[in-house]
C-alpha cells in the first residue's frame, strides 16, 4: 500500500510539474519554464543530460529495473523531453500550447 501511495504521489507531482511548465509557456514566462523543466528531470532520479544523451533502449532499461510502472514514467519523461527540445527551436513553444 505504501508503494502504491508513493507512485500515485510521484505521478501527481509529474502531472503538476508539466501543467506548471505549460502554464508558464502560455504566459510567456520562458525562463521560468526552462528552470521548471530542468528541475522536473530530478523527479526521475537523474539529470537531464543523462536522458537526453541516452538512447531509448537505455532509458527503457533504466526505468524497467526500477519500477513495474515504468511505462507511465516513460510517458511522462517523453512529454517533458518534448517540451525541453521544443524550446530550442525558434517560436516552437507556440505550437506546444
Amino acid at each position: 500500500m505504501i508503494r502504491k501511495d508513493y507512485l500515485l504521489r510521484m505521478f501527481q507531482l509529474l502531472i503538476d510539474a508539466i501543467n506548471d511548465i505549460l502554464n508558464n509557456i502560455k504566459n510567456g514566462e520562458i525562463k521560468i519554464a526552462k528552470i521548471q523543466i530542468t528541475n522536473t528531470y530530478q523527479l526521475f532520479d537523474n539529470d537531464a543530460s543523462i536522458f537526453l544523451n541516452t538512447n531509448i533502449d537505455g532509458i527503457i532499461q533504466f526505468f524497467f529495473k526500477k519500477d513495474a510502472k515504468y511505462l507511465k514514467k516513460i510517458a511522462f519523461l517523453s512529454e517533458l523531453m518534448y517540451y525541453d527540445s521544443s524550446h530550442k527551436k525558434k517560436n516552437s513553444w507556440k505550437k506546444c500550447t
